[in-house]
C-alpha cells in the first residue's frame, strides 16, 4: 500500500493465503480434520480471489479514466519481490529436505507450491 503497487498487494494477498494454507493443512493433518481444514482453505482463497479481483476492477477502471495514482517508491516494490523470492527458495528446499528425511507427502507437495511461487515471480530460475 506504500508503493501503490496492486501487483505487490495481490502477491502480498497470495503469500498471506500460502501461511495460513499451510496452517490449516497441518492443523487438519494434525487434529484428523483435513475436509474441514481443505474447505477453510478454499473458502479463504474464493474470498482473497475476489478480494484481489474487485480491488483490480477498480484501479483499471482509475487507470482508463485518468484518475489512477502512479506507483511510488519502485525500488521498494523489487526489493520486497526480491526477499519474497529468497524466502520461496528457502522454503523450497527446506521443505523438500524435511518432507524426505520425514517421509512426509504433504511437505514434499508443500514444497512444490514453494518453487512454484518463486518460479511464477522469475520464471528464469
Amino acid at each position: 500500500m506504500v508503493s501503490g503497487s496492486v501487483g505487490l498487494i495481490a502477491d502480498g494477498t497470495d503469500a498471506t493465503m500460502d501461511t495460513i494454507e499451510a496452517i490449516l493443512v497441518w492443523l487438519g493433518i494434525k487434529y484428523h480434520r483435513e475436509n474441514l481444514s481443505t474447505f477453510l482453505v478454499v473458502f479463504g482463497l474464493f474470498i482473497a480471489a475476489v478480494s484481489v479481483l474487485f480491488d483490480s476492477i477498480i484501479h483499471l477502471l482509475s487507470t482508463l479514466a485518468g484518475n489512477a495514482e502512479p506507483m511510488t517508491l519502485p525500488y521498494l516494490v523489487i526489493a520486497v519481490e526480491g526477499i519474497g523470492i529468497l524466502a520461496a527458495v528457502f522454503l523450497f528446499y527446506y521443505q523438500r529436505f524435511v518432507g524426505k528425511v520425514t517421509n512426509s507427502l504433504t511437505l514434499i507437495s508443500q514444497s512444490v507450491d514453494s518453487k512454484n511461487q518463486y518460479l511464477s515471480v522469475h520464471p528464469l530460475l
